[in-house]
């Protein structure tokens, strides 16, 4: 049953909707409607107060924030058994939670199966995030979330082989003096950053500064997320200054 156990399904999810939705699981593309009837949204807000959302990049739209926010939502309210990851929700359920979270939206018709594929990478790394939050207790209340489920989960995360390995080698990378160093922008994408630093300084913010923004913690920004960010920052000068006098003598 498509609902939550502690909640009762909001009218976007009666018999009526439900037997309307199986135009959407025959196929991995939903039905490329950007607005339901007005007997289907009356729970939702009208075509007047929604807002609209376009394409930014391959996996993600602009405004970022009010999509995002919904996609919480959505998992929070329709979590109905103790899924693992998003990959463990069955496709139906998938497509009905994107029909839930599009009807808060305006969406061009021609962008549908864009925001089809940009939802599904979106709530994927959501989710993945709200199983980290809860597994590492950052997330210590998670109201939403049945006892029953977290034990499944919790049992799953300390006794699973496979995705102790899974996480154990996601680690290493991560660490790895290879790899790029941590920042702390989460799910969200660069681009939207960038236009949050764009209202707030008034001017499109430098290389460097989004670098500070994205690789300091949230709650002290005059700490770093790791040696390695500093370490990239304190260069950054002297690199650029090496990189500008090359491309000068080049000129002259």
């Amino acid at each position: 049953m498509y609902g939550s156990p502690s909640s009762t399904p909001s009218s976007n999810f009666d018999s009526s909707s439900a037997s309307q939705s199986n135009l959407l699981v025959d196929s991995e593309t939903p039905g490329s409607s950007s607005t339901s009837p007005p007997s289907e949204t009356a729970s939702v807000p009208n075509s007047v107060t929604k807002e609209r959302l376009v394409p930014d990049g391959k996996t993600s739209w602009l405004p970022f924030p009010p999509g995002s926010q919904k996609i919480t939502e959505i998992i929070k309210k329709r979590y109905d058994k103790p899924y693992k990851k998003f990959g463990d929700v069955p496709l139906p359920t998938k497509k009905l939670w994107f029909k839930e979270w599009k009807s808060h939206f305006l969406i061009d018709d021609d962008d549908d199966e864009f925001f089809w594929r940009a939802f599904k990478y979106r709530t994927s790394k959501r989710f993945s995030q709200m199983m980290s939050d809860i597994r590492e207790g950052v997330d210590t209340t998670h109201e939403w979330l049945i006892p029953a489920y977290k034990k499944v989960l919790e049992r799953y995360w300390e006794t699973d082989e496979k995705w102790k390995n899974i996480r154990k080698k996601a680690r290493e990378n991560r660490a790895s003096l290879l790899g790029g160093s941590v920042h702390c922008g989460g799910s969200i994408p660069l681009s939207s950053t960038i236009e949050r630093m764009k209202k707030q300084l008034g001017r499109t913010p430098t290389h460097e500064e989004v670098f500070k923004e994205t690789h300091t913690l949230k709650s002290d920004k005059s700490k770093w997320v790791d040696k390695r960010s500093q370490d990239t920052h304190s260069y950054f000068p002297l690199e650029f200054e090496i990189f500008t006098n090359q491309h000068v003598g080049l000129r002259t």
